[in-house]
């Protein structure tokens, strides 16, 4: 699955010896960085933002917002419109918000989602599924995300 365009140009070619030794070399990871970069300063822009419309491509379109709508009631076990869980505007042209991470990273109204008040418990702050509990952690155990390897103190965590 390639999830946006870039992905293609970046994930296929990486399966290859020959693609993973291209993306070694540092011109190039200079040339992606330039791009990249230049890409999350377009998300931040009001086009980016297009992509939120209500039409049958838009992220705000039938199956869209019933999508976007499901996602969120299921991680929590409740069944809440989207502009009823999220501070947004259903009125505003792409329910207010203004850009594409205005939109990825929009906030939750005041007590939809209330974080664990227990200190011994680590919360992800994401819509997801866990992937692995773990009990009785120590302040050293550690913790592995995306395949990399962490320490709850790196997060801040009271254990």
């Amino acid at each position: 699955m390639v999830g946006l365009p870039i992905n293609a140009i970046l994930d296929w070619p990486m399966g290859t010896p020959s693609g993973f030794a291209f993306f070694l070399d540092p011109e190039v990871n200079a040339m992606i960085k330039k791009v990249l970069n230049r890409w999350g300063k377009f998300l931040q822009t009001e086009g980016s933002a297009q992509v939120l419309g209500t039409d049958d491509a838009g992220w705000f379109s039938e199956d869209g917002y019933e999508s976007l709508q499901y996602t969120a009631n299921a991680a929590a076990g409740t069944n809440h419109k989207f502009e009823d869980m999220f501070q947004c505007d259903p009125n505003a042209k792409h329910h207010g918000f203004k850009s594409w991470d205005a939109f990825f990273t929009r906030q939750f109204k005041e007590g939809i989602r209330p974080v664990a008040g227990d200190d011994s418990v680590i919360v992800a702050p994401c819509e997801s599924k866990p992937y692995n509990y773990a009990y009785d952690c120590k302040l050293r155990d550690k913790f592995w995300i995306k395949g990399e390897s962490i320490l709850p103190k790196q997060y801040s965590c009271q254990l």
